[in-house]
């Protein structure tokens, strides 16, 4: 009996080191930058700025909980999908 072939089968052992060096290296360059410009991303749309000036601190908690809970969805999902490759891969 055959064993399912994966589509990344093909990759050559040497191949595949580079890709996770490259990897490692995109991941940590997108990371520095990032980090480096939190301070532009504290600043805020103006507009959202301008909507929430003189709001009351628990209206303020409750916009920051609501981008959270828009973010992690997709999250979730591209992580899945990536994690289901990677597992794929193994097999």
């Amino acid at each position: 009996m055959e064993q399912k072939k994966s589509p990344f089968a093909v990759w050559l052992p040497g191949e595949r080191s580079r890709l996770v060096r490259n990897s490692v290296v995109l991941l940590l360059f997108c990371s520095i930058v990032l980090l480096l410009s939190s301070p532009a991303l504290a600043q805020s749309c103006p507009l959202c700025r301008t909507a929430l000036i003189g709001q009351a601190e628990s209206t303020l908690k409750a916009i920051n909980l609501g981008i959270l809970v828009l973010l992690f969805p997709p999250l979730i999902f591209m992580s899945s999908i990536v994690f289901i490759a990677f597992r794929q891969d193994r097999d």
